[in-house]
């Protein structure tokens, strides 16, 4: 699934083997396979909740694929999924981005942390808010409740991170 294998599916390929409903996101076979008929969805959720699709021996991101089937060419950067869900493929909810725009799109806290809230970590009984900026983390305040933390980092991502889809603080 890397950089190395998508230059050989091209996007005629592609289209030979395969119909993208852009309005779904919905991949589905153009030609019977073994085990697939004409018509039959393709693809598979991975564990973390991306669909790919294997073509000619290779797997594929399914976003990555929708991109090459509507414009004809590789995204030269990372696909961001808008709304956060990794498997909507609908061409409206890609965009081309660089791997730090598409850091700032993120809907869930790490799992390491234990508030589960975005940009809110617990620090003994408080709550840190504080967010990243250029590859360093800038400190919001430590406040007595995660939701408190929470608005006040939603609020300094609005301003430092205007690529973001957000609007809830809770993973």
């Amino acid at each position: 699934m890397g950089n190395g294998t998508e230059m050989s599916l091209t996007a005629e390929r592609l289209r030979e083997v395969l119909n993208y409903d852009p309005e779904t996101g919905v991949f589905t076979w153009r030609v019977a396979r073994p085990k697939c008929r004409v018509g039959a969805v393709t693809g598979y959720l991975t564990p973390i909740g991306y669909r790919t699709i294997k073509i000619d021996r290779e797997r594929y991101y399914a976003h990555r694929l929708a991109w090459l089937y509507v414009y004809g060419k590789w995204p030269t950067g990372e696909v961001d999924h808008r709304s956060g869900k990794k498997d909507d493929n609908r061409i409206k909810e890609l965009r081309e981005t660089t791997p730090a725009l598409n850091q700032q799109n993120r809907h869930r806290a790490n799992t390491g942390n234990r508030s589960s809230f975005l940009g809110v970590r617990l620090m003994g009984l408080k709550f840190q808010a504080r967010i990243k900026l250029n590859g360093k983390h800038i400190h919001l305040g430590t406040y007595s409740t995660a939701a408190e933390a929470s608005e006040k980092y939603l609020a300094a991502k609005a301003i430092y991170h205007p690529y973001a889809s957000l609007t809830e603080g809770a993973a």
